[in-house]
């Protein structure tokens, strides 16, 4: 069933980037991200009615380094910082554990996010890890937005993953094999 669209303020807070973050700069990243649930983009995508927002409250965070290196490190960070997104320069594997080797672009729990700062794939990071939030886990299927690893062709929902991100706390229990699962166009 599609759902009316709905929306979601983040508070961003850039914590000891390099980069110059601007408000204007998080808004145009929040709507790119917002684009990434809401195309439909292979067989078996949905397209999700979401929208994330800054919170206008931009404030940034210079007294940490910004490199997040231990669990200790995430857990200093999220003590003294309020934010739903914590812009980070750098995250190691030791901090936030992947599902195997390479760069970890972002984690996330049931309360908190934290992206590298990356003009290029902070968009589909934050749409990611926003899944994350909403209680998706990762899905190896090829298109799959909540695919462990980073692809700029990794954008598709399907419809339960969508429902989640609308109500996630209103859904019941993933089916056993998704119906429909999304493959690149054309395949």
């Amino acid at each position: 069933a599609r759902r009316a669209l709905r929306h979601k303020n983040l508070k961003f807070v850039p914590v000891g980037v390099k980069r110059t973050i601007t408000a204007a700069g998080l808004r145009a990243i929040a709507q790119r991200a917002s684009a990434i649930l809401m195309k439909r983009d292979c067989r078996g995508d949905v397209p999700c009615q979401f929208r994330l927002s800054p919170h206008p409250d931009f404030r940034l965070y210079p007294q940490h380094t910004g490199q997040i290196s231990t669990k200790a490190d995430i857990n200093q960070l999220l003590s003294s910082n309020r934010a739903d997104v914590s812009i980070v320069e750098s995250i190691s594997p030791d901090a936030c554990p992947a599902d195997g080797e390479g760069t970890v672009w972002g984690c996330a729990t049931a309360t908190w996010i934290l992206v590298v700062a990356d003009r290029v794939k902070m968009p589909w990071i934050l749409a990611h890890e926003y899944g994350h939030l909403s209680g998706l886990n990762h899905r190896d299927e090829k298109c799959a937005l909540m695919h462990s690893y980073y692809d700029e062709a990794n954008l598709a929902l399907d419809q339960w993953e969508c429902d989640q991100i609308h109500y996630p706390n209103d859904n019941p229990p993933r089916p056993s094999a998704p119906q429909n699962a999304p493959g690149r166009p054309g395949r």
